[in-house]
């Protein structure tokens, strides 16, 4: 639209100075909390579960843990901002209602908060000028509060169900519940009155009061239920809500835990989130095979860069560029050097002879080290013009060999096998659709555009094309994995991540 450049060369950003006397009089206080109506129209269906989590202090705890050992340090905070904001609502006099809510965006909001939380621009700024201005009331938070309740129900919670943070609980419930056919014989007696009446005479003979207070409950509960269609939506709330009253003072604090962990283990059922640790430590296991490891472009990734630094690079290149020729024998590659009128034979033997020269030819560059046997065995047959597809598999067989009883067993134990093992639990995530993964699009072009694309030696780049042993040897402690530089090599790797 016009107009000159400045010619200052200043950087820094312009501070931000909100006027605190032109709102004077029109906005009032409150005036920057969420309304009822725009609560209600991005306020879903939230789970019941989500409350148990957020209500039992064990299961707090558990939840905490996990977040901290599985470096979701997000999901913590939300959980922790969602605990002090119903905190701060249940406060009953207005100056220490106050005083926590300032507290909260001390403790969450700043830009060098102690805790950030992790919101959107708008909502931040929104609760940044109720403040400023001094127009904040209890319903300051309550939008992102919203949004943090949601993040954890649909990012983190299902997350933390099939962790063994979870598992461990489920457990302690299993042990103290018991098998589900003692519940059903227990329900068996219940439900008949004569067996009831023997219930509560042997109860009473043995003097337990805590558990006759049980089973007047469950008469309680079973008359309400034959009940409820005959009492008026008055009886049937004041009934309800003494009997929730009653359990709640009868039951202890480890019946409440076990209640909770079930109504989790229904939900985590119901929703199809069954994978547990044995699924994934055996999808790993399968993985970190090495025949495996060469098919995924994301996984091969981080082997090759290892094999790069331990100068053991030259198998990787010939395994995979020997693979490569056996697909070109079937199928015409888009290569400048292949041509449309080229027969397949042609392609193959053209392939092949340049795997020869780079591989096998003595002195080469990416000589590998094969058996002299098998060396000469080549030599004869590409002296004889005996190509064929199944040419290098001996060789091939000698290299996948050497890689798996060396370079990939060295890996196991390098720092880089730690990111690699992280980088495969993102891909069992998004493989297996666990909930509160979601990759961005641009990700997901990455991984196909790397699934996609043609691994022949002519197409890898002229870094890895005119590699220098020697130049990479006097420059190694640039290039190296190690402990201060491989968040370097992860921000390489976030293009493929």
């Amino acid at each position: 639209m016009g107009g000159g450049h400045s010619s200052s060369k200043a950087t820094t950003e312009v501070p931000v100075h909100y006027p605190k006397t032109s709102w004077s009089g029109k906005v009032v206080k409150g005036g920057f909390s969420a309304g009822p109506r725009t609560m209600e129209k991005i306020r879903t269906r939230s789970d019941f579960c989500l409350l148990k989590i957020v209500e039992e202090d064990i299961v707090q705890k558990a939840f905490s843990q996990w977040a901290r050992s599985e470096n979701v340090k997000e999901g913590g905070v939300y959980l922790e901002f969602v605990l002090d904001v119903n905190e701060m609502k249940n406060e009953s006099i207005s100056a220490r209602q106050r005083a926590k809510s300032l507290e909260i965006f001390k403790k969450y909001l700043p830009v060098k908060a102690e805790k950030k939380l992790m919101l959107d621009k708008p909502t931040r700024r929104t609760i940044e000028l109720a403040f400023v201005t001094d127009k904040h009331d209890y319903a300051v938070f309550d939008l992102a509060y919203e949004k943090a309740y949601q993040c954890l129900k649909f990012d983190y919670m299902p997350q933390f169900l099939i962790s063994d943070a979870f598992m461990a609980l489920e457990s302690g419930t299993k042990v103290r519940r018991g098998s589900s056919a003692n519940v059903i014989e227990l329900k068996a007696i219940l439900v008949e009155p004569r067996a009831m009446k023997a219930l509560s005479d042997f109860l009473n003979e043995q003097g337990n009061a805590k558990m006759l207070t049980n089973v007047r409950l469950w008469e309680h509960i079973a008359d309400f239920k034959a009940d409820y269609e005959k009492m008026s939506p008055q009886d049937q709330q004041k009934r309800s809500k003494k009997i929730w009253v009653d359990c709640q003072a009868a039951t202890n604090d480890e019946y409440k835990l076990d209640s909770v962990v079930m109504t989790l283990s229904d939900f985590k059922d119901d929703r199809q989130l069954k994978r547990t640790k044995e699924d994934y430590v055996a999808d790993l296991n399968t993985a970190t095979r090495l025949e495996n490891v060469l098919e995924d472009p994301l996984l091969s990734a981080y082997f090759r860069r290892f094999l790069r630094v331990s100068f053991q690079e030259e198998n990787y290149l010939f395994f995979r560029d020997v693979q490569d020729m056996k697909i070109q024998h079937f199928v015409k590659s888009a290569t400048p050097d292949i041509e449309l009128s080229m027969s397949l034979d042609d392609i193959l033997s053209l392939s092949a002879n340049k795997i020869f020269s780079a591989y096998v030819k003595e002195g080469s560059m990416y000589q590998v080290n094969l058996s002299a046997e098998v060396r000469d065995k080549l030599k004869e047959s590409f002296g004889n013009n005996d190509i064929h597809s199944g040419v290098f598999d001996k060789a091939q067989r000698e290299i996948f060999h050497q890689m798996r009883n060396g370079g990939f067993m060295e890996f196991k134990k390098h720092d880089l096998f730690e990111h690699f093992k992280q980088a495969h639990k993102r891909k069992f995530a998004q493989r297996n659709f666990v909930v509160g993964f979601q990759p961005k699009k641009e990700e997901i072009k990455e991984h196909y555009k790397l699934k996609e694309s043609s691994l022949n030696f002519d197409e890898i780049t002229d870094e890895d094309k005119y590699f220098d042993f020697d130049a990479h040897l006097k420059n190694k402690k640039l290039d190296a994995i190690t402990k201060e530089n491989i968040k370097d090599f992860e921000k390489d790797m976030q293009g493929v991540l």
